[in-house]
């Protein structure tokens, strides 16, 4: 790259060797000590999820391994709704 910088001079890789899950929790605690303009935060407004039902997405993801789309039609959400809830994305209205 002649024309202007490469990667190495403005990124810096902080961790390295983390798996999926540390690395999410990684880069969610980065996004909450540095919220940017593009990311808002809708609020509760359009929340139709109960603790107990994220909670019961979560368990049949993890305990048996329920694919997205089952759930989806399961707990009647969409595919990306559950994988949201699965990997700690999605907030509920309790």
């Amino acid at each position: 790259m002649e024309a202007g910088l490469t990667p190495g001079q403005w990124v810096t890789i902080l961790h390295q060797g983390l798996s999926k899950k540390e690395a999410r929790a990684v880069e969610l605690d980065y996004i909450k000590k540095h919220p940017t303009r593009f990311n808002k935060d809708m609020g509760l407004a359009n929340v139709r999820l109960t603790k107990e039902l994220v909670q019961n997405i979560r368990d049949a993801r993890d305990q048996f391994g329920t694919s997205y789309s089952d759930l989806s039609t399961q707990f009647n959400c969409s595919a990306m709704t559950a994988h949201r809830i699965c990997n700690g994305e999605v907030r509920t209205v309790d």
